[in-house]
């Protein structure tokens, strides 16, 4: 109750002054749906920023709607014409109507930078909100993301792992805050089922290189059939499709919300085979839908699910894989104490709560 009163009274005092602008760019995918999930619970005094063809819908709240969208055409008509104008109306309500206070950034666009520096320029702070804070294997970081993280005066990291890799990546030396990734569709009507081996298992999101797809399929060479019903491969691939296999589903799509959750409903255990990852947005769906998951041990992934939250796999390799599914096949106890860990994760992952620790701490930031 006194850390209620007290995010209040800090609310208070801020709202006392002027806006935050909180910008979100981004048009669909996991950052995005992040966004919109805090956006949701935000209840500082604050003016919202979004993309006009943002596809995640979850925020239903007013919000300045501007015209950007994907495509290297388009970024470089908006960047010549719109980016300027944005500039240097910003200059002018900061400067002349001292109308914003401060910026917070909840994802990585180039046109970030637009907001950051006006703000930066006339000495405003900056909080920004980092999930990938290093390059992935295999794939480069986009130019603009350094220069943000340098521009500004807080960063925002969704984990310890990550806040501490990118600190050292950089060399930075920030005020920094660590807020937990809440959990996606964790407002659905979730039913718990019981479940039975063999089981069904399911690989969802972008997938990309790093998912552990090739892990999949070459475990599935030496699988015995009856140690599991069927692994479903499920989102958009940047990747070559794997071959066909009669135990094998191929689903290439991005997938809606309504798809997510049917997929996962009708799944038993989820894959997380990952060679490379800081932290995963599939992690909080299998909190939220209190899903079994075999999980490489690497990264800030056991941060995220707990010691005891996942079938851990005692090596990244086709082995390594193949032993976690003939274990879980096996021992249907450690299944279920896997849930109950789920169960108990999950209550301390409620977005109101996330949100008020971080509105304090801008709060707080922002009046020293």
């Amino acid at each position: 109750m006194r850390g209620l009163k007290n995010h209040h009274v800090n609310n208070y005092l801020f709202s006392m002054k002027n806006k935050l602008l909180v910008v979100n760019l981004g048009v669909k995918g996991g950052t995005v749906l992040y966004a919109q999930y805090i956006l949701q619970h935000l209840s500082i005094n604050c003016k919202i920023v979004q993309s006009k063809y943002e596809e995640e819908r979850h925020f239903k709240g007013k919000s300045i709607k501007i015209p950007i969208k994907p495509g290297a055409l388009f970024g470089l008509f908006f960047l010549l014409l719109g980016a300027p104008i944005i500039f240097i109306v910003l200059l002018l309500q900061i400067l002349l109507l001292n109308k914003y206070k401060a910026l917070f950034v909840l994802g990585s666009h180039w046109l970030d930078l637009v907001y950051i520096i006006p703000f930066r320029l006339l000495g405003k702070k900056v909080f920004y909100t980092i999930h990938e804070g290093v390059p992935r294997e295999g794939m480069s970081m986009k130019k603009y993301i350094p220069i943000s993280l340098k521009k500004s005066t807080d960063i925002i990291f969704l984990s310890e792992f990550v806040k501490n890799k990118t600190l050292s990546f950089h060399n930075l030396n920030k005020s920094t805050y660590v807020s937990n990734h809440g959990l996606f569709n964790a407002e659905r009507n979730i039913e718990e089922k019981k479940i039975n081996a063999p089981y069904s298992y399911l690989l969802i999101g972008h997938i990309n290189q790093y998912k552990g797809v090739h892990l999949i399929t070459e475990a599935m060479k030496t699988l015995d059939k009856n140690v599991y019903k069927h692994i479903t491969i499920a989102g958009s691939f940047s990747i070559p499709e794997p071959a066909p296999h009669p135990k094998l589903n191929i689903i290439n799509k991005y997938l809606s919300n309504q798809e997510l959750h049917d997929l996962i409903n009708e799944h038993d255990i989820l894959l997380l085979p990952y060679t490379s990852a800081s932290q995963s947005g599939v992690v909080t769906l299998a909190l939220s839908y209190l899903k079994p998951t075999i999980c490489s041990d690497i990264g800030g992934l056991k941060e995220q699910f707990g010691i005891n939250g996942a079938n851990y796999l005692e090596e990244i390799s086709p082995a390594g894989l193949t032993k976690s599914i003939i274990s879980i096949n096996k021992d249907s106890h450690a299944t279920c104490q896997i849930i109950l860990h789920l169960k108990e994760r999950k209550k301390e992952l409620k977005w109101n709560s996330i949100v008020n620790k971080l509105e304090d701490y801008i709060s707080n930031r922002i009046n020293q």
